[in-house]
């Protein structure tokens, strides 16, 4: 044995995986001490055998005929193929494992080599976490219906003594008419508006955990209908204070045409409500990307601090006070709800004084016209 050959068997005998070299019908030639271990069978019993033996009975005829029409090719290049494979040890125990065999042309003929690993502590514990991400998901799914159905139920109780606040400060207010001080009218009044706000604040929270992802491949809806809508709801705000808009040929999207009008909706309001001392103007685009697509809502507005660019999509979160910009704060938390539901992601790029620019993913259809 030359010293290259037997540095080579050392090494190969100190190797981690299983080792076997085969002639050009599979009789093996070669067998290191770590197949030994991993097959059970010493290498002086197994040289000349083919290596079909250590291939379960029942999955034989499967297995080999798999590796021979992968390797009927008699291209001079090196091939290789890496498999998982259900193996038998010579106690009879059958394991799972991954093996990379190598065809390789030397001088007229060929030679295949092996490389075998026991994968069966890997496969226990991908198992184990399968199980783990299962029972997580379905507890968190048992979770976020208890939440909702306790969100459903919450703003049922809780708009019950809102309405009758409301009412019964509407009747005080209207059978005291110009019999009361000045004060203790302004102070009716604060009641009025704080219910109004507290109903529209439930009403956000029920919209918030009402919202879900839909089955993509049922629901198409068109944008540019959707801005359409939006905007004749939004005809009034957008008169008052003359804002205008240049919107691209908008694309068709794997979400519900709901949520895509409560989406829209918010950030074009956000964009008139939040305008500088110019006419609020407004660019909607959208571009194609892989199976998704990229929409850009960008404006004029006043703008927002770098910092708070990733508190804004809160729940309740809010930068100015409700005197100044009215609202509940919950906006922008129900339009990164609407998008990480249907796996996309939403944010902002702005600095004080220089616009903003919304943009968000959301799924493409799965199928073409997209744009029509």
């Amino acid at each position: 044995m030359t010293k290259d050959r037997e540095s080579l068997q050392l090494i190969l005998n100190n190797a981690y995986d299983a080792f076997v070299s085969m002639d050009s019908k599979w009789r093996i030639t070669d067998w290191n001490a770590q197949a030994e271990i991993t097959l059970g069978w010493c290498r002086e019993d197994v040289l000349g055998r083919s290596l079909d033996f250590v291939i379960p009975s029942h999955l034989r005829k499967q297995y080999l005929s798999e590796l021979f029409k992968f390797f009927s090719s008699d291209s001079e290049d090196i091939l290789k193929t890496s498999r998982d494979f259900l193996l038998a040890h010579r106690d009879g125990k059958e394991f799972p494992a991954e093996i990379s065999i190598f065809k390789v042309k030397e001088d007229s003929d060929f030679k295949y080599y092996a490389l075998i690993r026991d994968i069966t502590e890997r496969k226990r514990s991908n198992e184990e976490l399968e199980r783990l991400v299962q029972e997580r998901t379905e507890k968190l799914m048992h979770s976020n219906e208890e939440l909702r159905q306790f969100a459903k139920i919450a703003s049922h109780d809780l708009q019950e003594p809102l309405r009758a606040i409301q009412g019964f400060s509407e009747l005080l207010l209207e059978s005291t008419q110009g019999k009361l001080e000045k004060d203790p009218t302004e102070f009716i009044e604060y009641i009025l508006d704080g219910t109004k706000r507290m109903k529209a604040l439930i009403q956000s929270v029920l919209l918030h955990s009402e919202i879900d992802s839909y089955d993509s491949d049922a629901c198409v809806t068109n944008c540019n209908s959707v801005i359409e809508e939006v905007l004749a709801d939004l005809d009034q705000s957008i008169k008052d204070t003359g804002a205008s808009f240049e919107v691209d040929r908008l694309p068709k999207v794997a979400v519900e045409r709901s949520q895509m009008i409560q989406l829209f909706q918010n950030l074009i309001s956000n964009s008139i409500k939040y305008r500088n001392s110019k006419a609020p103007m407004i660019y909607i685009t959208a571009e194609k990307n892989l199976n998704q697509w990229l929409f850009c809502v960008r404006d004029n507005s006043i703008g927002i601090d770098p910092q708070y660019s990733d508190k804004i999509f809160d729940m309740f979160a809010r930068l100015h006070g409700k005197v100044v910009y009215p609202g509940t704060g919950m906006g922008l938390a129900i339009c990164k709800r609407i998008v990480t539901s249907h796996g996309g992601r939403i944010w902002v790029e702005s600095e004080l004084g220089h616009g903003s620019i919304f943009m968000f993913t959301l799924p493409a259809v799965k199928r073409q016209g997209e744009l029509k």
